[in-house]
């Protein structure tokens, strides 16, 4: 069980170190804000509480994008 938390921990630390280092832009629109933390694999309510919005439209733009890329290939 103490493994599972330090790797939680360090995926935490990577995703604080990361945004720091690279901060999302005010310019960037939702989505290309939520791609990018979705990225790191934060889930639906995380990239929701970072965001200042509620999960099920995380999820529904997920959705969304997820969708695209599918399109795309």
């Amino acid at each position: 069980m103490n493994d599972e938390i330090s790797k939680q921990l360090i995926k935490r630390l990577d995703l604080i170190l990361s945004l720091r280092i690279n901060p999302l832009s005010d310019t960037a629109t939702d989505q290309e804000k939520i791609k990018r933390l979705d990225s790191f694999g934060l889930t639906p309510a995380d990239i929701a509480s970072v965001l200042n919005s509620s999960s099920d439209k995380i999820s529904k733009q997920l959705y969304v994008i997820r969708n695209k890329k599918k399109g795309k290939k």
